[in-house]
């Protein structure tokens, strides 16, 4: 009796022991899913087309972490390195990068903006992006012209031609009429209205030779006339596929000209979208021969780069290519239009 007591004592606690053992064999792979979830890890999207309230930004998810993303979006605040208790979206998930929209913004208010992924581990965050809301939606120059304004990518650019007859210390630009007066290269300031006629002031602006053009005083104080690398990064964000060439893209410029016929003639029904929001206007071209001839109003777009020695930006109504021009010999003594872009 004693012997059968002692193998129970013996047998009992093996068996208790063999069961827990085996019991718990299938609890770990509980708790290892658990550690195998570490933060994501995402990064913040430069914020675009901002406007005096909105703006534009998102995030790309490179790790989920090992768990599922429950939640990703931006948050955004006016100090640094922003939470998810701060102001914040909440974007579609189920894809690596996401876009975000963020309203309700203060113009003229910089803002500090990172990308959020939140899984079972936590919330993870991208960089710290800073940028600032339009403080108008306007600009004005030395003359108190209007100019409407838009954010394109991460630009803020003039929708419409300049217009200005002063530098923006208040000099008068010469007004050249006079056909033999107009350079074939120019060697001091000047301006125009297409056929010396006012009344083209608006919409098509004014036609500036080279000279005034390269002119750092020719835009509003904070703006200056564009680029090649402007005009470059511009048509690159509405085209990614854009190279630098004499056709820079195939589409882009269909996107930049004001759509419609009111200004351009019939062709640019089906080429001219303004997608972009650009408005780009045929303001026609004034020629340095010995008839001070004008030519091309409503045809096409003719715009300087500043800097570039005698480069221009070619739209045309009748497709939707946008051509840099870079021959000093065709460019040089002509009369084109500006655009403006903020600094």
């Amino acid at each position: 009796m004693k012997k059968r007591f002692l193998i129970y004592r013996v047998v009992i606690p093996v068996v208790i022991l063999f069961l827990t053992t085996d019991c718990k064999k299938d609890e770990p792979a509980k708790d290892e899913s658990a550690k195998l979830a570490v933060l994501s890890t995402v990064s913040t999207t430069q914020v675009t087309n901002f406007t005096t309230i909105t703006a534009a930004s998102g995030g790309e998810i490179t790790s989920a972490g090992g768990g599922e993303i429950l939640t990703n979006g931006v948050c955004w605040s006016t100090t640094a390195n922003p939470v998810i208790t701060d102001s914040k979206t909440v974007d579609a998930i189920g894809t690596p990068q996401f876009v975000s929209s963020l309203s309700g913004l203060t113009a003229g208010t910089s803002y500090h903006v990172r990308a959020y992924a939140t899984n079972s581990a936590g919330t993870a965050y991208g960089e710290d992006v800073t940028f600032t809301t339009l403080s108008s939606t306007t600009v004005s120059d030395v003359e108190d012209n209007i100019y409407n304004i838009i954010t394109i990518g991460v630009q803020v650019w003039m929708v419409e031609n300049l217009k200005t007859t002063k530098f923006n210390d208040g000099t008068e630009i010469p007004n050249i009429t006079g056909n033999a007066v107009w350079p074939t290269d120019p060697a001091s300031d000047a301006y125009c209205w297409y056929n010396n006629d006012v009344a083209n002031k608006t919409p098509y602006g004014a036609l500036y030779n080279v000279v005034a053009v390269n002119n750092d005083k020719l835009c509003p104080v904070g703006w200056h006339v564009a680029t090649n690398d402007d005009w470059y990064k511009l048509i690159l964000f509405l085209d990614p596929n854009a190279t630098q060439g004499i056709v820079e893209s195939q589409i882009a410029g269909g996107m930049m000209k004001e759509s419609g016929i009111i200004h351009w003639d019939a062709s640019n029904e089906a080429n001219g979208t303004n997608e972009s929001g650009f408005t780009a206007l045929p303001g026609g071209i004034r020629y340095p021969d010995a008839f001070g001839s004008f030519a091309q109003l409503g045809y096409n777009a003719n715009y300087w780069s500043a800097g570039s020695g005698y480069e221009v930006r070619l739209l045309v109504s009748g497709n939707q290519e946008i051509l840099n021009k870079p021959d000093p010999s065709l460019n040089k003594g002509n009369g084109n239009s500006v655009r403006c872009i903020k600094n």
